[in-house]
C-alpha cells in the first residue's frame, strides 16, 4: 500500500479553501487531481508492506516533538509548475520544521526510504496557456493544528481516497475510561450512536466496536488499531432476529449452525446484504455474523440499537485481550471507553465457519470444534493445511497474537528445558508457558491448567504476563485434536512459526 505522513486541514477552513479552488477550476478550466481530501504532505513513503506499516505506527510522538496545538499559515501563491497550482503554500514555521526534522530522523533511523515534501493537496490543474491569468493571492489563512496522520492512498470505485491509518497528536491522545455496569453500557451506547468506538467484553476476547452500518465509524476501528483495511471485521448482534437484514439469505446449513451454537463463540460467514458497508467486509461479498453469549456484550449491543462491527480490542499484530486491563495496556489514549465485564470465559477468538462454500469450511478454529459442527452438518472441511491467498475472514492474512518479546514453541519437555537453559546462559530472562510446572523443576513457568478448557481460557493472559515479566517465551506444544487445534493455531501465530 502507498502511505505518507500529512497534516489534515481542519473543518474550520475547508469550505473557504474549497471555494477558492472551485473558482480556479471553473475560471481557468482546471480540475482536481490527486484525490479529494485536503491535507499538507510532510513525508512520502510510497509502497510498503504490513511490517513497515507496523514500524511506522509505532513511532513515538511526545510534546517535545509536536505541541498540543500550533499555528499553521497557508498563503496564496501564483507559482506554476507542470501545469499545477495549489493556490496555497505552507509558510515556514518553526514548529512544523521541528516536526518535519523529527520525522526525517526517525524514518532514516528505521531505514525506511522516504521523500520529504511540503505541498498542499489536492492540486488544481490549470489548462496550459492560462498561466498568465493566475494573479497573486495575498490572503493568509491562520489555522490551529493539533495532529498529523499516517495515510494510505487507495482507489475506491475509481476515485483516489486518502484514509488515515493512525493519527498522532491531539486527535488521538484522548482520555480512556474504564467503566462497569449500567453506566458503562449507557455511555458506550451514546458513543456508538455519535459515531464513536468502544471496547467491550465478550466470552472469547474483548472487542473494539463501532456501528456496523456506519462506514465512517468503522474506519475509526482501523485507525485506532493500525489495522490493514483489507482485513474484514465481524458483525456482532444481540439476537438471531437481527441477522436476516444483514445477509442475502440464511441457508439451511447456516440456520442449523446458528440454532445450535448461537449465542456462543461461533462466527458464521454468509453473503452480505447491501446494509453492510464495504469497509466492514474489506470489499468482499461475504460477512461474518456472531452473537456473543456474554450478557454484558448483548446488553451493550441492544442499548446501541444497531449491529456492532468489531475485531479484537488490541493494536494490530499484538496479543488479543481477555480483560479490560489488557485493553487499557494496549489502547490507552486511542479509544474513549472500555466496558469492563471481567475476564473472558473462553479466552480465544470464535470459530469461523464459511457457509457460502459447497462444503462448509472452518476458516479459523476455536472453542466450537469440528466434531461439534459435525453434529449438525453432514460434512466440514477442516482448517489444517489450507492456504488462502485473500483474507476472507479476520485474522487469516496477517500475523496476529504476537508478544513484544521473542516467542517459540517447544516440541516436547526436553526441548523446552534445553531452550530455557540456553537462554539463561545467554543472559536472557526466559519463561515456559505450560499446562503444569511439574516437569520443569525450579524454572520460571506460567501454568495454564491441565484441562483443554483451562488452557484455552488462560493462553492469552499467560502471553500478556510473559511479555511483561520476561524477554523470552517458550510455549509447550499442546498437541492437536479438539480445542488443542484452536490453541495451537494461536500459539503458532504468536511464535511466527518458530520451534525449538
Amino acid at each position: 500500500m502507498r502511505v505518507f505522513f500529512a497534516i489534515p486541514i481542519p473543518d474550520s477552513v475547508r469550505e473557504k479553501i474549497r471555494a477558492i479552488q472551485d473558482m480556479l477550476k471553473e475560471s481557468y478550466g482546471g480540475k482536481y487531481t490527486d484525490g479529494d481530501n485536503l491535507h499538507i504532505t510532510l513525508a512520502f513513503i510510497g509502497d510498503v508492506d504490513t511490517k513497515v506499516i507496523d514500524m511506522l505506527t509505532e513511532i513515538e510522538i511526545n510534546s517535545d516533538t509536536i505541541p498540543a496545538e500550533f499555528k499553521l499559515s497557508l498563503r496564496g501563491m501564483d507559482s506554476f509548475k507542470d501545469g499545477k497550482v495549489t493556490y496555497l503554500k505552507v509558510e515556514k514555521n518553526a514548529e512544523i520544521e521541528r516536526l518535519r526534522a523529527y520525522l526525517e530522523e526517525r524514518l532514516s533511523a528505521l531505514g525506511i526510504p522516504f521523500e520529504m515534501r511540503d505541498e498542499f493537496c489536492p492540486h488544481v490543474t490549470i489548462r496550459r496557456g492560462k498561466k498568465e491569468m493566475i494573479k497573486e493571492e495575498s490572503e493568509t489563512l491562520e489555522i490551529n493544528v493539533s495532529s498529523f496522520a499516517l495515510y494510505e492512498s487507495k482507489r475506491v470505485d475509481g476515485e483516489l481516497k486518502y484514509v488515515p491509518i493512525k493519527t498522532f497528536g491531539g486527535n488521538i491522545l484522548m482520555t480512556t475510561k474504564i467503566m462497569k455496569g449500567k453506566d458503562a453500557i449507557e455511555e458506550g451506547a451514546r458513543l456508538i450512536n455519535s459515531g464513536g468506538i468502544v471496547a467491550f467484553p465478550t466470552e472469547t476476547v474483548y472487542g473494539l466496536g463501532a456501528n456496523a452500518l456506519d462506514e465512517e465509524a468503522t474506519l475509526k476501528i482501523f485507525e485506532a488499531k493500525g489495522r490493514p483495511q483489507d482485513n474484514p471485521l465481524i458483525v456482532h448482534v444481540a439476537s438471531v432476529d437481527d441477522i436476516p437484514k444483514l445477509v442475502e439469505e440464511i441457508s439451511e446449513g447456516a440456520r442449523r449452525v446458528i440454532d445450535a451454537f448461537m449465542p456462543g463463540p461461533i462466527t458464521v460467514i454468509m453473503k452480505k446484504s447491501d446494509a453492510i458497508p464495504n469497509s466492514v467486509t474489506a470489499g468482499l461479498r461475504n460477512v461474518g455474523i456472531r452473537m456473543p453469549v456474554n450478557e454484558t456484550a448483548r446488553e451493550f449491543i441492544r442499548a446501541c440499537g444497531c449491529p456492532i462491527a468489531a475485531p479484537s480490542a488490541n493494536r494490530s499484530t499484538r496479543i488479543s485481550p481477555t480483560s479490560a486491563e489488557h485493553v487499557y495496556e494496549d489502547m490507552n489514549g486511542r479509544i474513549p471507553l472500555i466496558i469492563d465485564g471481567g475476564a473472558s470465559d473462553v479466552g480465544i477468538e470464535s470459530t469461523i465457519i464459511d457457509m457460502t462454500r459447497d462444503t462448509p469450511t472452518i476458516l479459523r478454529p476455536g472453542a466450537i470444534t469440528e466434531s461439534m459442527l459435525l453434529s449438525v452438518l453432514s460434512e466440514v472441511r477442516t482448517f489444517q493445511g489450507k492456504v488462502i491467498s485473500v483474507a476472507p475472514a479476520p485474522g487469516m492474512k496477517y500475523r496476529h497474537y504476537a508478544p513484544r518479546c521473542e516467542t517459540v514453541v517447544a516440541s516436547d519437555v526436553e526441548s523446552a528445558i534445553s531452550g530455557y537453559d540456553r537462554a539463561k546462559e545467554e543472559g536472557r530472562d526466559p519463561v515456559i508457558v505450560a499446562r503444569s510446572h511439574e516437569a520443569y523443576g525450579d524454572r520460571n513457568v506460567i501454568e495454564l491448567g491441565k484441562s483443554d478448557e483451562e488452557v484455552c481460557r488462560n493462553i492469552y493472559s499467560a502471553l500478556h504476563r510473559g511479555e511483561t515479566e520476561h524477554d523470552y517465551i517458550i510455549i509447550e506444544d499442546f498437541g492437536d485434536g479438539g480445542i488443542g487445534d484452536s490453541v495451537m493455531n494461536r500459539v503458532n501465530k504468536a511464535s511466527g512459526g518458530k520451534r525449538i
